[in-house]
C-alpha cells in the first residue's frame, strides 16, 4: 500500500476539516494516509509522498519553514506542490511577477525593512481610497489591517513599527470584496470547482475564522478561461491551486494565487478530492 503523509500544523494535528474529506478519499482509493506535523520529528522518507496541506503557522517560524523545505528535497520523495513553486508563492512579491506577465491583480507596492515612505505618501501617489496592510510572508489574516481613509498619525506609526519587522505588501482595497471572493481551484493541472467566500458584517477578510461564509458556485466560462491564464504564468511545475479574485469595473483581478498550502474545499465538489488522489498516483 502506498502511503501519503499530509503535512499539517501543531494546532491541527490531524489536519483541517478540509484535509479529512482528502483523507477519506484517499482510503477509500486504497492508500495510506496520515497527518504529519511539519515542524516535528517525523520520518518523511517512509512515505511514498507528501502533500503540503495545513501548515497554517509557517509565515511564524518562516526561517525553520524553508530549512524544512530543504530536508523535503533531501528525502528524495515526491513532493507536493513541489518545492520550487512553494518557495516562489510563500513571498507575495509573486504578485508583481505576475503583473509584469500580464495578469491583472490588485494593484500592490511592496515596502522591504527598512523602506522609508508613509501611507498617506502611497496614497497620494496613486489615488487610492483605501488599503489594505499584510506581511509579504503571512497566512489567515496574520497582521492585516485596513485603513479607509486619511491615514491618521495612529495609522502611520503602526505602519512604521510593522515594516521596521517585516517586509509589507500595501494593496489598493478592492471593492469587489464586498460582493465576495470567487475561488477556483485547480487539481491534477486543470480546473475543478469553484466557491464564493463572503466576508461577514464590517470585516474585509473573508476567512473562516473572522466569520466568513463559503458557498458553492459556477464561475462563467470566461472566468475559468482567465484563471486558467493565471495558471499559465506560472514558471514551476504545480499539482494542485487556488485562485483567488474579485470583480473590478466588469473584469477580475487577482487577489492572490495559493500553491503552498491552500484550502482546496474538498467537501463542495465530490469529484475534487479523487480528482487530486489521480494525480498524485500518477506521480508515485
Amino acid at each position: 500500500m502506498k502511503r501519503v503523509a499530509l503535512a499539517t500544523a501543531a494546532h491541527l494535528p490531524h489536519g483541517s476539516d478540509d484535509d479529512q474529506v482528502l483523507i477519506a478519499a484517499m482510503r477509500k482509493a486504497g492508500l495510506g494516509a496520515a497527518s504529519v506535523v511539519w515542524d516535528q520529528p517525523a520520518h518523511w522518507n517512509e512515505f511514498d509522498a507528501v502533500v503540503i496541506r495545513s501548515i497554517w503557522d509557517y509565515h511564524l517560524k518562516y526561517p525553520r519553514f524553508l530549512r524544512w523545505l530543504d530536508e523535503l528535497d533531501a528525502t528524495g520523495v515526491p513532493i507536493h506542490n513541489r518545492t520550487a513553486v512553494v518557495r516562489w508563492n510563500a513571498d507575495k512579491r509573486y504578485m508583481l511577477e505576475l503583473e509584469s506577465q500580464g495578469i491583472e491583480i490588485t494593484p500592490s507596492r511592496v515596502f522591504s525593512v527598512g523602506d522609508s515612505g508613509t501611507l498617506a505618501t502611497v496614497l497620494s501617489e496613486t489615488g487610492w481610497r483605501s488599503v489594505v496592510i499584510k506581511p509579504t510572508v503571512s497566512s489567515t489574516g496574520f497582521e492585516t489591517w485596513f485603513v479607509g481613509t486619511t491615514p491618521s498619525m495612529h495609522d502611520e506609526t503602526r505602519f512604521a513599527e510593522q515594516k521596521s519587522r517585516m517586509d509589507v505588501l500595501v494593496q489598493e482595497f478592492a471593492e469587489g470584496v464586498h460582493e465576495g471572493e470567487l475561488s477556483l481551484v485547480f487539481l491534477g493541472g486543470r480546473y475543478s470547482h469553484s466557491v464564493l467566500k463572503r466576508a461577514a458584517g464590517n470585516e474585509f477578510r473573508v476567512h473562516i475564522e473572522h466569520g466568513g461564509t463559503v458557498e458553492s458556485v459556477e464561475p462563467s466560462a470566461a472566468d475559468v478561461a482567465w484563471a486558467e491564464s493565471v495558471m499559465a504564468a506560472v514558471q514551476e511545475p504545480w499539482t494542485y491551486a487556488r485562485v483567488d479574485a474579485v470583480a473590478d469595473r466588469g473584469r477580475l483581478v487577482l487577489m492572490e494565487l495559493e500553491l503552498l498550502d491552500p484550502e482546496l474545499f474538498f467537501k463542495y465538489d465530490k469529484d475534487a478530492a479523487p480528482l487530486l488522489i489521480s494525480a498524485l498516483i500518477e506521480q508515485f
